[in-house]
């Protein structure tokens, strides 16, 4: 049997690869329909993409404080993991390279 924090830490990860792979799915089906309808052959939006991509780019690089958020609200009643998720970011993802002996 898993304790909560490793139940915790599975699905932090397990939630991170799945919003990846969202984005990076939604990219790529962008990139094919913007090629297949030849819409940046154009050049009229090439700005708009470029800031549609960029703003891909931002929440890529926000998955994992994204992550942190959606773990908090669920695992925040659990007397168990509370004062891991309540910490705050920073100390999460120390938490997450760093656990205590116990949970290794």
């Amino acid at each position: 049997m898993q304790s909560k924090l490793e139940q915790m830490k599975h699905n932090f990860y397990q939630l991170n690869r799945w919003l990846t792979l969202v984005l990076v799915l939604t990219i790529v089906i962008g990139a094919v329909l913007l090629w297949y309808f030849e819409i940046g052959s154009i050049g009229t939006y090439s700005t708009e993409i470029g800031l549609i991509f960029m703003g891909l780019a931002v929440i890529f690089y926000k998955i994992p404080h994204i992550s942190y958020l959606l773990i908090r609200s669920r695992y925040q009643g659990h007397a168990e993991t509370a004062e891991v998720v309540n910490s705050g970011w920073k100390s999460f993802r120390h938490w997450l390279e760093n656990p205590p002996i116990s949970t290794r």
